[in-house]
């Protein structure tokens, strides 16, 4: 679905969890919290096999807990884009869900802002159903569900909260750190680092968990999972902060490649280009001029590539090409960080370059992001 410029997607692997989660609430979660209210209260015990409102209760609590984890990442979205940072994807997938914006915040405040506003919503979703817990008649289906999704946002909220990038924790730690410092990599480095150290404690933990205390072992492999997950996007995120400390002193002119043929004419065959990029480096983009001489699109080996053998000598390539926008065309003092950002925002993966008015090059988005060619 699509709120705004935003769209909410569902990863595959979210059908997963949200099976795992409504069959857990239904068959556990609500039959033993009914029957410890039932004892609290002096009450006759409620049947501990699931019955249809306990399976009611459950898918109901597994969907609107998974609502609760789209408004946290709509709570980022929201003050991301009040400080004009664009969100085109909200993503629920087997671990949660997450906001993606176009580029990084671009100040301390601004990814503090962004950050804390997540937190904040699940602590407000897991007060308010609290209160409502308060309202409803006690020892019910409602009753335990509304408690048990106060308590669970209330978690999430504190998990959340926890110093380890790329949690939410972990990036106002990057903030903090970043406004004292002045420079956003090595609080990357720093808040990286906590996430990975953090990351091995939760895999340990789970290890332990089920080895000397006998923790089920769908928990522990869960917790172990969990784990995981983090040490690699906290290492992810500590190989993008050394890659974009190494590009911020560079420009264009660094990764400008330069072309080895001339410009096609726009009323080329596939089949020409096809014999004259053959054996030329892969992947490739070349221009392409308009009538009067002037570059104003490209086709690339992928654009060849999707036309069949058959029909190239026939198909001009005025069919496949791309016309070129003014942020398609760099200058060679183009700083190599706005190029990521750019390609991030647009899902570009070329990039022409021009000096003197004249096309001279393209950068491939691929050389920014492979690190042998930055060492």
């Amino acid at each position: 679905m699509r709120v705004g410029g935003t769209e909410i997607t569902l990863d595959p692997s979210w059908l997963l969890i949200f099976v795992v989660v409504g069959w857990l609430t239904s068959a556990s979660i609500i039959p033993v919290r009914l029957l410890d209210a039932a004892i609290d209260a002096g009450l006759q015990q409620p049947s501990p096999q699931p019955q249809p409102s306990y399976w009611v209760g459950g898918i109901a609590a597994s969907v609107v807990f998974f609502a609760s984890i789209v408004a946290h990442e709509a709570a980022h979205a929201l003050v991301a884009i009040r400080v004009g940072i664009s969100v085109p994807r909200i993503r629920l997938f087997v671990f949660g869900g997450v906001a993606e914006i176009t580029q990084e915040p671009r100040a301390p405040r601004e990814e503090f802002s962004i950050t804390i506003a997540g937190p904040l919503m699940s602590a407000i979703l897991g007060g308010g159903f609290l209160a409502l817990a308060q309202l409803l008649p006690p020892v019910t289906v409602p009753h335990v569900t509304a408690q048990w999704l106060g308590e669970v946002n209330l978690l999430l909220a504190a998990f959340n909260l926890l110093p380890g990038f790329p949690l939410d924790g972990g990036r106002i730690l990057r903030s903090i750190i970043w406004g004292i410092t002045g420079n956003v990599h090595q609080a990357t480095r720093v808040a990286s680092s906590a996430g990975s150290a953090f990351a091995a404690l939760l895999i340990l933990f789970g290890v332990v968990s089920f080895v000397a205390f006998r923790v089920s072992p769908v928990q522990s492999l869960w917790t172990v999972f969990i784990g995981w997950f983090l040490w690699a996007a906290a290492r992810t995120a500590h190989r993008e902060a050394v890659r974009r400390e190494r590009l911020s002193t560079m420009t264009v002119r660094d990764m400008t490649r330069p072309f080895t043929l001339a410009p096609f004419a726009h009323n080329s065959t596939v089949a020409d280009v096809e014999s004259k990029v053959l054996g030329q480096p892969a992947p490739g983009a070349w221009p392409v001029t308009d009538a009067g001489g002037e570059v104003f699109a490209m086709v690339t080996t992928r654009d060849v590539a999707a036309v069949p053998p058959f029909l190239r000598a026939n198909i001009s390539i005025a069919t496949i090409m791309s016309e070129l926008e003014a942020d398609d065309v760099l200058t060679p003092t183009t700083p190599l960080t706005h190029v990521l950002d750019d390609a991030k925002r647009r899902q570009r993966g070329y990039y022409f370059v021009s000096a003197g008015g004249r096309i001279t090059g393209w950068v491939f988005v691929g050389d920014l992001l492979q690190g042998p060619r930055l060492e």
